[in-house]
């Protein structure tokens, strides 16, 4: 098979009409030669893991199943371009990556909010806000802060529109 595969090499760059004719027929046939290698292998790996559930052996069984999973490498490249592959490598880089991120720049370095003072620039609650988003909840939802759930709101109507708006609007009945 490889010495196949160092055949198709060399055939790939040359530009002829016979060395593209005969890299196609190199390429169909080291595809089926690797096809049949590939469920071969399975069938082998299949039959050891049937034999091992035979003999009763489960734990080595299933460490048989989980080697028989593919896994995927991953790479990421470094600033210059380069692939990294050493694990302790791509942890730092993706440390250095997360970093510049969120330092960028036009980022402000605190957060100051001021509280509001004027109280009276607060528009209170309209009685009608609050029996419009009541019918608007949705039920089997998650209650909020207030730890009243959207169906009691629902099932109470106007009054328990009246209800909220006072505690919204007082802070108690």
């Amino acid at each position: 098979m490889l010495e196949m595969m160092d055949q198709r090499r060399q055939w790939k760059h040359q530009t002829t009409e016979e060395a593209r004719q005969q890299y196609q027929k190199l390429n169909n046939k080291l595809r089926k030669v690797t096809q049949r290698a590939k469920e071969e292998w399975w069938a082998q790996k299949c039959e050891e893991i049937e034999e091992l559930d035979k003999q009763g052996k489960q734990d080595q069984m299933y460490k048989g199943m989980k080697r028989g999973k593919s896994r995927s490498s991953i790479s990421v490249k470094d600033e210059n371009g380069k692939l990294i592959s050493d694990p302790e490598l791509m942890r730092n880089r993706w440390k250095e990556y997360t970093e510049k991120l969120y330092n960028a720049e036009g980022k402000p370095h605190s957060l100051s909010v001021e509280p509001a003072t004027d109280m009276d620039d607060i528009r209170p609650c309209i009685l009608e806000e609050v029996a419009t988003a009541i019918k608007e909840l949705t039920n089997n939802k998650t209650e909020g802060i207030d730890e009243i759930p959207a169906r009691v709101a629902q099932m109470h109507g106007k009054y328990g529109a009246l209800i909220l708006y006072r505690v919204s609007d007082v802070g108690a009945l």
